[in-house]
């Protein structure tokens, strides 16, 4: 038997819905290492800073929360605390790292995707630097 997904003639078969969803998991079973260090390489520096910029936007969310919270204040002014947080650098800097992150994601896979549709099938493995040129 040969190894799955090698061939362009592999991704481009008619499947139907259960197919499909094999044929996912096969893919990943083939190329868990390469495509996983690829992400690794590229997405998860993104995906870290990602994390660490949700973390300062709830931890500044909180402190509004508690700021408002302990000063007696009604409804009004926490929701009020909630409004401003849209003022906060790091609400800001969060969203665009975020969209990096998830642009990087889509590109790299997509990379990955067109680098095993190669006309002729290679024995060598798919690199980290193969796909960062396709990104």
């Amino acid at each position: 038997m040969r190894p799955t997904f090698t061939q362009e003639s592999d991704f481009r078969q008619q499947r139907d819905f259960g197919q499909k969803f094999t044929a996912t998991f096969e893919f990943i079973g083939a190329h868990w290492q390469g495509l996983g260090l690829t992400l690794a390489y590229i997405v998860l520096p993104a995906a870290i800073g990602s994390g660490i910029m949700s973390g300062l936007v709830q931890l500044n969310m909180q402190n509004q929360l508690r700021a408002a919270g302990s000063a007696g204040a009604d409804m009004a002014a926490r929701m009020g605390a909630l409004g401003s947080l849209t003022q906060s650098p790091f609400y800001w800097l969060n969203i665009v790292v975020s969209i990096v992150f998830l642009t990087l994601l889509a590109l790299t896979v997509y990379g990955y995707m067109r680098l095993c549709l190669r006309p002729t099938p290679s024995p060598e493995p798919i690199t980290a630097g193969a796909v960062w040129t396709e990104v």
